[in-house]
């Protein structure tokens, strides 16, 4: 899957999960993706990285800061974790998510 999008002061900015969110948020933050299902406010350097990893294949420049995430899931918290499962395998997430509850939104 290329990209995902979600909007923020309607404009549509492109997320990407893989690899490289992944990584980085276990490099920077010493934490899993799964963690932020306990520990919400993890979910800012996840979106930080998505978006980072969006612009980039999108070839647009990335502006955004850290600081920035806390303001753009205030407006738009709920959209983005919908479209968190649509870039991992049904098996996988399932594997990451053992014992959270939830299913993956098709």
């Amino acid at each position: 899957m290329a990209v995902e999008f979600i909007t923020y002061q309607e404009k549509r900015l492109p997320v990407k999960l893989g690899y490289y969110t992944l990584k980085m948020m276990q490099k920077e933050h010493n934490t899993e993706m799964v963690d932020a299902q306990n520990q919400i406010e993890l979910y800012e350097p996840l979106l930080f990285y998505a978006l980072k990893q969006g612009h980039k294949v999108e070839n647009i420049p990335f502006e955004l800061t850290m600081e920035d995430m806390e303001m753009i899931l205030d407006e738009c918290f709920f959209e983005f974790a919908e479209i968190v499962p649509k870039f991992f395998p049904d098996d996988l997430l399932e594997k990451m998510m053992a014992g959270v509850e939830g299913k993956k939104v098709k």
